[in-house]
């Protein structure tokens, strides 16, 4: 998965139930900052939600279900304000989810 940062034009992604994807994501898929779709669904991706998630402001949707992460919501979900679709569904998540964030939604 390192070898995607060089493709900063990709605008989709899906590799849901990908059982050889696991652990976190490296922060060099920050410049994938023009997804505007991003299926991790079905993975063995573990830990909080993944930093390199708060560059790509233009995701529609996010799936991310399936999978082992834990802990809270971070603060910067909310500033993927062109979210249509959240998959957070089978993780070990804390906390609620902000009224705020489920208007957008």
């Amino acid at each position: 998965p390192e070898g995607l940062s060089c493709c900063q034009r990709l605008r989709s992604l899906a590799v849901d139930e990908n059982r050889d994807l696991y652990g976190t994501l490296p922060d060099t898929w920050r410049v994938l900052s023009g997804l505007t779709e991003l299926n991790l669904n079905s993975c063995k991706l573990t830990g909080p939600l993944p930093p390199c998630l708060s560059s790509m402001t233009c995701l529609r949707f996010l799936g991310l279900a399936g999978n082992g992460f834990t802990r809270e919501l971070p603060p910067w979900l909310q500033n993927l304000t062109q979210l249509q679709h959240l998959h957070l569904h089978e993780n070990r998540l804390d906390g609620k989810v902000p009224f705020s964030w489920l208007v957008r939604l």
